[in-house]
């Protein structure tokens, strides 16, 4: 009889396609989470769970953290760093456990892998420790964290309430351990690999397996915006991390009494960096449902996304799939779904320059930028979360 895979993180991380993927081949042993709703659950009342529940994995195959899911409720009242590590430390635990009682090997997400994987490498040799790297390697993303307070002092906010800069030394070496003791490793982006790799992991260790789209919850548009001004849609977390200072220098840059800037997203917005760009159309909307924000990216020109660093960033494809042509940094997916000048642009981060030269562009370009956004929703249209499912079981597989 073949061994099995446990997976392990908490929330609904990538819609569970890495646990559903195996389930379907049969390669899943189950999933520890904190939450996941019963099948009975999501039968009766499918619109009031939530997404804690993914069509096709039975609950059955879901085991849950008691310990985890009380630590889960008690942050709904404040969140913690030191909840969630503790929330974290749980579910690896009990991975690790039902990984040994059943002999199955581990495939375990990043912040959730380090006591299992140490666990094993002591008692269980022979157990594949798999990751799937969400985020790009820890002290990569710290090192850009701590320029930034350097460059952007009026962004400290945002950039001090990022994990890298509040996590103790001691906990990002736990998280840099994570890649190193993995037998094997998957992540959704070149760039995560680029930074795995400088910093001393073995190239060869690392498969990337980019993320899908559904064009049914992300239709493209079918007609041109009639926009006055040339209108940026920005989709994330309001923050320097994501690169909004050069995005607003950009706009002036370019012409600002041209451009409109519209900023959806939810959880921490950096205020006091958004204050400094008064002069500038911002338009900031908070909390917006999925059907919302589709409608707002169906009538803007272009989305814009200048981050400093990001595990792939979904909100590209959802753009892309959305109809609009895509300005982001090699430090995200962008490389791996997008053909310079075809369905986007592509630039450095912290391009000043070079992003207000590509917002003058579309400013004279709007018929052509339009065109872009039809073979960006095309090109998005390929990138399947069953193509995504596929390829991680057949990866998988090797480690049998």
């Amino acid at each position: 009889m073949r061994r099995r895979f446990v997976t392990a993180h908490a929330g609904a991380r990538d819609q569970y396609q890495l646990s559903l993927a195996l389930f379907e081949e049969g390669l899943l042993g189950e999933l520890v989470t904190d939450f996941y709703a019963p099948d009975l659950l999501f039968r009766h009342w499918p619109d009031k769970i939530g997404r804690r529940y993914c069509p096709g994995l039975t609950s059955s195959a879901v085991s849950q953290s008691f310990p985890a899911m009380l630590l889960a409720f008690r942050m709904k009242f404040g969140h913690s760093f030191h909840l969630n590590m503790e929330k974290d430390r749980y579910i690896s635990k009990s991975a690790y456990h039902k990984a040994k009682r059943s002999r199955a090997h581990l495939f375990l997400y990043s912040y959730y892998a380090f006591q299992a994987f140490h666990a094993a490498m002591k008692e269980e040799p022979g157990m594949q420790r798999l990751l799937f790297q969400l985020h790009p390697h820890p002290y990569a993303i710290q090192k850009l964290l701590r320029e930034e307070l350097e460059l952007v002092p009026q962004a400290r906010n945002s950039i001090m309430y990022e994990n890298e800069m509040q996590y103790p030394e001691s906990y990002l070496h736990k998280l840099a351990e994570e890649s190193a003791m993995a037998t094997g490793i998957m992540v959704a982006s070149e760039y995560t690999k680029r930074t795995l790799v400088e910093n001393g992991i073995d190239h060869q260790k690392v498969f990337v397996n980019s993320y899908g789209i559904d064009p049914a919850v992300y239709p493209a548009r079918n007609s041109m915006p009639a926009n006055r001004k040339l209108t940026i849609a920005f989709v994330g977390s309001m923050v320097q991390r994501k690169g909004l200072s050069y995005l607003f220098e950009a706009v002036r840059l370019a012409g600002s009494s041209h451009i409109a800037v519209r900023l959806f997203g939810r959880g921490f917005i950096d205020r006091e960096l958004i204050a400094h760009y008064s002069d500038l159309d911002l338009q900031v909307n908070e909390g917006l449902d999925q059907a919302d924000v589709v409608s707002s990216l169906h009538r803007s020109d272009v989305f814009v996304l200048p981050s400093l660093t990001e595990g792939f960033a979904q909100v590209i494809l959802e753009a892309m799939s959305a109809g609009l042509p895509v300005i982001t940094t090699t430090n995200t997916c962008g490389p791996d779904v997008i053909k310079e000048g075809q369905e986007g642009f592509l630039m450095a981060i912290r391009d000043v320059e070079g992003l207000a030269g590509r917002l003058s562009w579309c400013l004279e370009n709007r018929e052509q930028l339009y065109n872009m956004g039809e073979k960006a929703a095309v090109k998005a249209h390929t990138f399947s979360w069953k193509a995504f499912r596929m390829r991680a079981a057949d990866y998988t597989r090797q480690y049998i």
